[in-house]
């Protein structure tokens, strides 16, 4: 495809392909990298913000899961929306990603994440602020600290065993393209808040622990 006199198809830089010194890499790492970063704070702003309302329409998790669909829709097409670091490392040790892309991967997400938290914080008068432990990641009563990991680590498998099976090579083109990837996806992270966040918070994204 070409605009004007510009060539859009020239040499398009691959997720698993280091990248060079040419323009058109380090400007497709910068879409990169500004996506992750305006998703994950749209998310982490969510996660932060939603849950101080003293009587939600709808329950927090139902919240911060349609936002995660919103951010896939909006994101998937720049970044694949990866959010995640766990989906991040995992798609570098399966050699889906070049280490250049890894760390642009990660340095997006570890920026845009307490970014996001930064700005709810500031949005938040004074009088719904719950004092030193407000926006931070709390496991229910209860439940030991055991416990919670184990539930953190089911509910991330969930999310990466859906990516996994979207990377799968062996697959139909009909199951691995178009907006057919976004349902397992979507429900992937539902599920995993649904069945979680009451106990454990379901931090999705790790980084929201150090927020």
């Amino acid at each position: 495809m070409s605009v004007g006199s510009v060539n859009l198809d020239v040499d398009q830089l691959s997720p698993n392909e280091t990248p060079q010194c040419k323009l058109n890499h380090f400007t497709t790492l910068g879409r990169i990298f500004v996506a992750e970063v305006v998703g994950i704070a749209v998310l982490c702003f969510t996660a932060t913000i939603y849950p101080l309302s003293s009587t939600p329409a709808v329950a927090p998790s139902i919240v911060v899961s349609l936002t995660f669909v919103w951010i896939l829709w909006v994101f998937g097409p720049i970044s694949g929306a990866q959010i995640n670091p766990s989906v991040t490392v995992m798609l570098f040790f399966t050699r889906r990603l070049s280490i250049i892309h890894t760390i642009t991967y990660l340095a997006a997400q570890f920026l845009g994440a307490p970014l996001g938290s930064w700005i709810a914080m500031l949005l938040i008068p004074d009088s719904l602020k719950t004092g030193v432990t407000f926006g931070m990641t709390k496991r229910a009563l209860g439940l030991t600290t055991g416990q919670a990991i184990g539930l953190e680590m089911i509910a991330t498998a969930m999310l990466t065993m859906a990516v996994m099976s979207l990377c799968d090579e062996f697959r139909d083109d009909q199951w691995t393209h178009s907006h057919v990837t976004l349902f397992p996806l979507n429900f992937a992270a539902i599920m995993g808040l649904f069945a979680t966040v009451m106990v454990s918070c379901f931090c999705h994204d790790y980084i929201k622990l150090v927020c």
